[in-house]
């Protein structure tokens, strides 16, 4: 992968960094746009691989990407990579050797988070929102280890991801585990899935959306009407849907 021509950028003072008081999202929307320059965080003048995601440049140590992407190793033993060096590190330029189009700024940090902790000892937590973000690099770049953590972590996430984002995202890296997680969410919620959802989910999802949704309406029909049948033991249950009382039929019958 060539890289393009970028302005010239001033590194970050080693030891001078500022923590910042914004949240991440803004912060990564702050790389949407603009000059390249380096990471806030991770740029490191000891790196020895310079890549950059929209507007920020990452410089990092290969040392933590070759052990858990196959992808990266490949990308970087490539005949005619300037870092395929038998025993030696190289010096990087100011030039950076891959542009991850596609990828986002806040997926890569949610990658490098683990490698480069203030505490060693302590764990990195991630809100819903960065599950999701580190899922789709890791599953981009066959990070399986991160990957298997990525779902774990979205499955168990408190607030959960919104489920239709879940949805498209579970398309996206070819997860029927998340799938059916927010394909019984959706069939389940109280309000119809809206025009623009459904084009976001598309078509076949959709389907499948308004078939378990139905499946669950007929399951509960013939629970309510199994509840007024003689010997039947327990009370009729009343579920709410799109603003409509399912028992209602039973009740005024």
């Amino acid at each position: 992968m060539n890289s393009t021509e970028v302005a010239p950028t001033t590194p970050p003072k080693p030891g001078n960094k500022k923590k910042s008081t914004k949240s991440k999202a803004h912060r990564d929307s702050e790389y949407q746009a603009g000059e390249p320059r380096p990471h806030h965080r991770y740029y490191f003048p000891t790196g020895d691989l310079l890549f950059q995601v929209n507007s920020a440049l990452f410089k990092v140590h290969r040392h933590f990407l070759i052990q858990h992407s196959m992808v990266i190793r490949d990308m970087l033993e490539a005949p005619g990579s300037v870092m395929r060096q038998e025993e030696e590190l190289i010096e990087v330029s100011e030039k950076p050797l891959f542009i991850m189009s596609g990828d986002s700024v806040r997926g890569w940090e949610c990658v490098l988070a683990p490698f480069y902790r203030d505490d060693p000892f302590s764990a990195v937590k991630y809100n819903a929102e960065e599950w999701a973000a580190l899922l789709v690099v890791a599953n981009k770049y066959l990070m399986a280890g991160m990957e298997a953590d990525a779902i774990k972590g979205l499955k168990q996430a408190r607030p959960p991801l919104d489920m239709v984002q879940l949805m498209i995202i579970a398309q996206k890296v070819q997860s029927d585990e998340l799938y059916q997680l927010a394909l019984q969410s959706l069939a389940q919620r109280d309000q119809m899935l809206s025009l623009e959802e459904a084009q976001r989910i598309g078509l076949k999802a959709f389907h499948d959306v308004v078939t378990t949704e139905h499946v669950y309406f007929v399951r509960t029909r013939r629970e309510m009407l199994g509840a007024h049948q003689p010997g039947y033991v327990g009370s009729p249950t009343r579920i709410k849907k799109n603003g409509f009382a399912w028992g209602a039929m039973i009740d005024s019958d």
